[in-house]
This record gives C-alpha cells, structure tokens and sequence, in this order.
C-alpha cells in the first residue's frame, strides 16, 4: 500500500511540474504576519560554549526539525536555550520565528499550544475546536534530544572563580584553597556555582569560607537522590540572607508566575500587609525599608554580559558607581530615581562603548549656561529625559537644552 501511495505522489508530481510552464501562479495571499524574535538578557556564561556549539550545529542541520533539551534542574537548560534564542535574534539562523514560552508550574498543555500557536499564525475557531494531539501534530514532531550535562571541575572552577571575583580570592592566602572545596560542592551544577559564588563574594575571612564549606559536607545528607543535589546549596544561599525580614521577603516572591514582573511599589505594599515590614515608623521610612531590602547587588559592575539595567523610579538610591564597568551594557534607565545626571556620571556614561538608549533626570540648575553634552555619541543615545526643579532655591527662569539628536 505504501509502494502505491509512494507511486501516486511521483505522478502526481510530475502532472504539477507539466503545468507550471503553461500558465502564471502569481501570489493570491499574503503570508501570516511573523513576529521577530526578542534578544533577552543573559547573566555571564562560563564551560557551556562546547553543548551551546553542539545544539545550535543539530538545530542548523536540514534533517533536524527540533531538537529536546533535558537534565536535572540547575544543570543550565534555561541559561543555553537563551544563549540559542539570542543567537538566532542576532544572525537569524534561517529560521522564520524564534518562539520563546514559558512553562510556568500551573501551565497546562493546551495553554502552551495556544502561545507557541499564536506566534505561528494559528488560532480561529477551528484551531481552538481541535484536541491536544490535532494541535501537537500541526506544531511539532520531536526529531532529537541533547542531555545537558553538569560542568567538569576546570570548567567549574572558571565559572566559580568568576562570579566570587578576584578582590576576595585574594583576600587571603588560604581562601582560594577553601574556595576550591566550595566549588566542589557544587558538583558542576551552574545554577549552583552561580548563587554560592554570588553569596560568597563579601566573605573575606578564611572562617566564613570553613564555615561555607562544614555546612555544605553536612547538609548534604539531608537532601538525598540526584535530582535534589541543587537543594542543600540553594539552602545555604538562603540561609545566608540578612535577617529573617529579607529571608520572608524573599520567600513571598514565590507566589508570583515564574518569569512574571513584579511591581516593586505593590511588592513592598504587600510585605508591609504581610507584617514583614514594620510600619510603626513614617511611611516614607517603610517605604525606604523596602527599598532597602530590593538595592543594587554588591559587585554589580562585575555583571560584564549585562545588557539592560531599569533603575527608573528607584527614588532611595544615592550613587551609581561603577556603571563604566558594565561593558556590555545596551540599554540604561535612570529615569525619576535618586541620582541626578552630573559631570562626574556623564564621563561614566561616555566609556559605555556599546550603549544605545538612555533614560535620565537632570537638575533644572545644571543646565544653566553650563556644557554638560560635549559628546555627541552620548547625546544621541539619550532619548528621554526629565528636568527636575532645585529645591528652595530660586527658581531657574533660563535653561540651555543641548542639541540631542536622539531625544
């Protein structure tokens, strides 16, 4: 029966090809509006270049239609597949669509057929009528799998020594020695030597680093089986907070969809419903609480591959130093929050090489006949910008706007 199904196609074929010289087949339709893929940002990566290489070369080949990405949790599926997202914004790669949906805990299979659905143009009445497997088959068929597995020890220690930071490996002489053990502890996890190292990188005594790793050998035995080896160093990452208000705050987070945002102003009005944070002070000082609790992280201008940075509306924050150090930085809002723009910030923002859209607020009194924009690469990437009045000075009658080709 295939033999004649197979000879029907080819005759088939043929018939079609003896036609098409004989008549004119111009376009009647106009292809589904596709939408682009979004680059999205990306914390440093370190020891995936090899499976980032190995994955993106199946998904190039014409035989391979899809390619599945498994391993245990933290082992670094959701860091590659937004190293492959991003490689496909940036080159295309031959591809029509990049569909990037999330599979949050109480998603449902036809919930993720609707959004990978809607992205490829499918949906109506008789796309929300079909079953889950009508659905399955016009979306997909599974062509390979790639298990992601965990970093070797050179590439570990890379990864560790990396988010730690020179500044406290150098701290003193036995601390890289202990660092190693810590690492170990990791058991090439990346999601694991991300966080310790994270927590780790204000711990400058040789006490803190024995202590990192007693509790690391011990709780160990508390979580057994592979799949929970991440729990017992996410433990000691939580146990390492300031406090048990942050430890609560944290936790609260949970409640919200995964990979959802998060309005810092309603999140702190719920930490203060909560109980979490004392509102027997003023408002405003509760309010400053909880800004407090969200800040900067230390060593921010280590995040070298960070390619967007919000720090619109952060009214407590006092300095921006380091900013400079962000190399990789695209996109930096500043809009309506606690640091005004100043000569001293502006030659920071002047060696940002790769910046192209800025937000920012300048008092009314700097642009007074003073020259402040003297660099037009910078100037063009400013495009929105708010001028706040001086305090109980006099008010300014005259200011001189620079010419921002980009505002």
């Amino acid at each position: 029966m295939i033999y004649r199904y197979g000879e029907k196609v080819i005759l088939m074929l043929r018939e079609v090809e003896s036609l098409i010289p004989q008549e004119e087949f111009a376009e009647v339709t106009d292809e589904t509006p596709i939408a682009e893929g979004e680059e999205l940002p990306i914390q440093p990566t370190i020891g995936q270049e090899t499976m980032l290489e190995m994955v993106w070369n199946r998904l190039m080949e014409d035989e391979v239609g899809i390619v599945g990405l498994y391993g245990m949790g933290g082992v670094g599926k959701t860091t590659l597949l937004t190293q492959i997202n991003n490689r496909f914004s940036n080159r295309g790669g031959g591809f029509d669509v990049v569909i990037w949906v999330v599979v949050s805990q109480n998603a449902t299979v036809r919930k993720i057929q609707g959004s990978i659905g809607e992205k490829l143009g499918l949906k109506g009445k008789e796309w929300d009528e079909k079953t889950d497997m009508d659905r399955a088959r016009d979306i997909l068929k599974v062509d390979d799998q790639i298990e992601v597995r965990c970093l070797d020890t050179v590439k570990a220690w890379d990864l560790f020594k990396t988010n730690v930071g020179e500044t406290t490996l150098g701290s003193h002489p036995d601390i890289p020695e202990l660092a190693m053990k810590v690492a170990e502890k990791c058991r090439g996890l990346p999601l694991a030597l991300n966080v310790i190292g994270g927590t780790m990188v204000r711990k400058r005594s040789v006490q803190e680093w024995r202590r990192a790793v007693d509790v690391l050998t011990s709780s160990a035995t508390e979580f057994p089986g592979v799949e929970d080896e991440v729990l017992p160093i996410l433990k000691y990452s939580y146990d390492s907070l300031d406090g048990e208000t942050t430890k609560s705050c944290f936790l609260y987070c949970s409640l919200f969809p995964e990979d959802g945002l998060i309005d810092k102003e309603r999140m702190i009005a719920y930490w203060i419903g909560e109980g979490f944070i004392d509102e027997k002070e003023s408002r405003e000082r509760t309010i400053n609480q909880g800004y407090e609790i969200l800040e900067l992280p230390f060593g921010f201008d280590q995040l070298k591959m960070l390619i967007h940075l919000n720090l619109e509306c952060m009214n407590s924050l006092e300095r921006l130093d380091g900013i400079s150090g962000l190399s990789s930085l695209r996109t930096l809002k500043l809009l309506d929050c606690g640091v005004l723009l100043d000569m001293s910030l502006m030659k920071e923002l002047q060696l940002l090489e790769h910046v192209e859209y800025i937000t920012l607020s300048i008092s009314a009194s700097t642009l007074v006949g003073g020259k402040l924009f003297d660099d037009p690469r910078t100037g063009r990437c400013i495009q929105y910008v708010t001028i706040e009045e001086p305090g109980e000075e006099e008010p300014v009658k005259v200011i001189v706007l620079p010419a921002l080709d980009g505002l």
